[in-house]
């Protein structure tokens, strides 16, 4: 009934090759056309191109096409976009796999390229930005999602045209919220153009004189924890990999409290062993952790003799190891993916850039997550021969960009002296000086508390930062040390309240340079906490794609390898490093224009030889 229904509302759909040649000639006086490629998702293999707009679908079926006629799609397909405006549902995966099968098409060929998928992002950063959503709220076909295998013409089709309608949506959004247009344009659609679709082709080169070194070294820390807990376990001992082991030893024989998923409709969630879960027993043991640190069998045996669950600090160990191996290490190796077996290892990989996950807009790289190599899996990968990279990190970026936003003259005051930001806080915390090995873990213990403020956390539930322990403080020193922090930069809290009533009043925040959330969450506390939380974590994502594309665009030859939200590592030839040393620095130590103040961000630069 549906697809009978889907046939009837779709436009003329042209699937003889001769007669779509001449449709899309025909189109170039077309004011808009949505393309969307469809591939099997086993082979990779290009099936069907979809290319219209409300009024007509020309289809291309690629596997049936004769190398004549694949030249002449071609060639069609790369004049239409020369000629008319074009729009993607994640432009990006499209133009990938149209460039893989030989299509001359690329952002900067487009007479207009827009992207539905980074659009949506932009203006609606905290919902879905799947097409299928985005049929929900802008499209005009019924449902679709599921015809994929049971009819790829219509699934194909209305692909397109909810594209284009949902695209028309779209448009006026922007017209009411320029800031939002101008982050979609200037930021989004341009690290589209000139950064992202080049970098993924390229790849990054893999050390190949280190992956089996460290599939060896993880494999041994899965095995050492494994090993921990069947000697604590006894018996048959305990799979550290299956969550149904972990439910019966951890709330069943050792009694810890059961920890579930969100309740639904007054029905209590599951039992779960997940991450979260895991973490909240080890906390509420009186466990300390620093999540930047890699878990290491010392570091569990020293939980464990301060009061740890040897089960859990066991855990802890092997899901360290066991995620980098599976998330860093193996996509280094070439897998025979009938078997799961090694057969080599990988010259490169082909790492991808996510702009529109994340609410902040802070660019996630996955397959894998090149954000998350630390330590030595970076050296899992390296220069390609003849370049060196060159990077930087911006010292303490958002902790300064909120003490302009608030115009909080203290933290103002450390910023411009050169001072560690983070000392008259640490002092403010903790008045009486101590010894100097007191006072390192002061600074460790000050520093993360000092963040979690910012963050608008509550004071009382930072007994898990590292240090309090071995500070002897308790949840009631936790909050006095808050207390003082707040009395000595008492712009912040006065911050906090005008970004409340802000909230309250338009449901809306806006970073520095323009990028709106929408505050969706039901919880006022919630929305307050994310709302203040973006103007630092999306100010820094502006700063961030504005440094990558002003370092494009001063030096076209380099590359972007990878970046964290508060730091980039570029790809350049090694006789040119000294050139584009001279080049970045000043770009990514210029000012901005903050709340009124001029404020730039210091800058440590760093580089690696192949």
């Amino acid at each position: 009934m549906r697809l009978t229904a889907l046939r009837e509302l779709l436009p003329p759909i042209v699937t003889d090759h001769e007669r779509g040649m001449v449709q899309l000639a025909a189109w170039a006086a077309a004011d808009l056309v949505a393309l969307d490629a469809e591939w099997s998702p086993k082979s990779g293999e290009l099936e069907l191109i979809g290319v219209g707009n409300e009024r007509g679908v020309v289809q291309i079926e690629w596997a049936k096409l004769d190398d004549s006629q694949q030249a002449e799609a071609w060639a069609a397909i790369a004049a239409l976009v020369r000629r008319v405006p074009a729009v993607y549902h994640h432009a990006i995966s499209d133009l990938k796999k149209l460039r893989q099968f030989g299509f001359d098409v690329h952002p900067a060929t487009h007479f207009d390229i827009q992207d539905t998928c980074l659009a949506h992002a932009v203006l609606h950063s905290e919902e879905e930005h799947t097409l299928e959503y985005l049929c929900t709220k802008g499209g005009k076909l019924p449902p679709h999602k599921d015809l994929a295998e049971v009819d790829p013409s219509v699934y194909n089709a209305t692909d397109v045209v909810e594209t284009v309608f949902v695209w028309r949506w779209i448009v006026p959004q922007f017209d009411r919220d320029p800031a939002a247009r101008g982050i979609y344009e200037d930021l989004s659609l341009a690290y589209l153009k000139e950064i992202q679709l080049d970098a993924e082709e390229f790849g990054v080169a893999v050390n190949r004189s280190v992956p089996y070194v460290l599939l060896d070294k993880y494999a041994e820390k899965r095995e050492q924890a494994a090993r921990m807990a069947a000697a604590y376990a006894g018996g048959p001992g305990i799979n550290l990999g299956s969550s149904k082991d972990l439910k019966r030893f951890l709330f069943v024989l050792e009694g810890l409290p059961e920890q579930r998923e969100k309740s639904f409709g007054g029905v209590p969630g599951k039992l779960t062993t997940d991450k979260d879960a895991i973490a909240t027993l080890r906390r509420g043991l009186g466990t300390e952790w620093d999540a930047d640190e890699e878990p290491t069998l010392e570091a569990a045996w020293a939980n464990i003799e301060a009061g740890g669950n040897t089960v859990l600090e066991a855990r802890y160990l092997y899901a360290g190891a066991q995620q980098a191996l599976s998330h860093y290490v193996a996509p280094c190796f070439e897998i025979d993916t009938r078997t799961g077996d090694i057969t080599g290892i990988r010259d490169r990989i082909y790492p991808e850039t996510r702009l529109h996950v994340q609410a902040s807009g802070r660019p996630s790289i996955v397959g894998p997550a090149l954000q998350q190599f630390k330590g030595e899996l970076l050296t899992l990968i390296c220069p390609d021969e003849g370049t060196c990279w060159v990077g930087w990190d911006w010292n303490r970026i958002e902790p300064r960009l909120l003490y302009y936003l608030a115009n909080d003259l203290p933290g103002i005051r450390a910023c411009e002296s050169g001072e560690d930001i983070y000392q008259p806080g640490i002092r403010a915390i903790f008045p009486e000086i101590g010894s100097p090995e007191l006072e390192e873990v002061r600074r460790r213990f000050g520093k993360a508390l000092i963040l979690r403020i910012h963050y608008r956390g509550n004071p009382k539930n930072a007994g898990d930062i590292p240090g309090t322990r071995a500070l002897g403080l308790k949840v009631s020193d936790l909050v006095v040390a808050s207390e003082r922090y707040l009395a000595e930069h008492p712009a912040l809290p006065e911050h906090w309240k005008k970004v409340d009533a802000q909230i309250d009043r338009s449901g809306v925040v806006y970073t520095w340079a323009g990028r709106p959330r929408r505050l969706t969450n039901p919880h006022p506390a919630a929305r307050y906490r994310e709302g203040s939380n973006h103007l630092c974590q999306g100010g820094v994502a502006d700063v961030y794609l504005l440094t990558a594309l002003a370092v494009k665009r001063a030096a076209p030859w380099s590359r972007l390898v990878y970046g964290a939200h508060d730091a980039q590592t570029h790809q350049v030839p090694v006789e040119r490093r000294e050139e584009f040393r001279a080049l970045i620095e000043p770009i990514v130590q210029r000012e901005f224009c903050i709340a009124g103040r001029s404020v730039s961000f210091p800058a440590t630069f760093k580089e690696r030889l192949a």
